[in-house]
């Protein structure tokens, strides 16, 4: 759910305006999702809320804080990025300083690509992210790569088939062979979807 804000928020940075989607209903914005979780706008209570309980509210409150271009809140958003144990809020918060042009939540980003502890439904969203910022992918060819080459079931396959072309972009010229060699198997696939999305 964090992700679809986050994926929605660069989106609509790129657009020239700022909302939030989610995955099951319209466009509601990042107020919207705060109020209707009890959390008041202002940047204090905005602040304070990059230290809730709840990582949702976490990101919520770093997007919001990008969205209003205030750039008064950069060094509270880089310390909540620092500390926050969540990886999808991370992506959030991180997404929230690329909305505010400041470089560390890029490289952020780009270092949950080397944390063997993420799962790969998290690096998939990492590289969905970095790709709507237009930004290289290329740290996550690997962990995407050896995913493929360890999981050859339908299932896996179709967690990301997906990235590969976000990957294939950034990727250095071994990796993109291997790509076209795995989306080359991915099209023998046995589920249709999964030969469609590698199609």
């Amino acid at each position: 759910y964090i992700i679809a804000f986050c994926l929605g928020f660069l989106s609509a940075v790129a657009q020239g305006g700022i909302t939030s989607s989610t995955s099951n209903g319209p466009l509601i914005s990042f107020a919207e999702s705060l109020r209707a979780r009890g959390i008041n706008t202002s940047e204090p209570s905005l602040l304070a809320a990059l230290h809730n309980t709840d990582p949702e509210i976490r990101s919520l409150a770093a997007l919001k804080l990008a969205e209003d271009h205030d750039t008064e809140a950069i060094s509270a958003i880089k310390d909540a990025l620092l500390i926050e144990p969540n990886a999808e809020s991370r992506i959030g918060i991180a997404s929230a300083l690329w909305g505010l042009d400041v470089p560390e939540g890029i490289r952020s980003l780009r270092a949950m690509c080397s944390d063997k502890s993420l799962s790969i439904d998290t690096i998939v969203k990492v590289v969905q992210t970095l790709g709507r910022a237009n930004e290289p992918s290329s740290d996550c060819a690997e962990r995407v790569l050896d995913f493929a080459s360890s999981h050859k079931d339908s299932e896996s396959r179709s967690r990301i088939v997906a990235v590969f072309g976000d990957v294939y972009g950034w990727a250095q010229r071994d990796q993109a062979t291997r790509i076209e060699l795995e989306l080359q198997a991915f099209l023998l696939d046995s589920d249709a979807s999964v030969r469609l999305q590698a199609g």
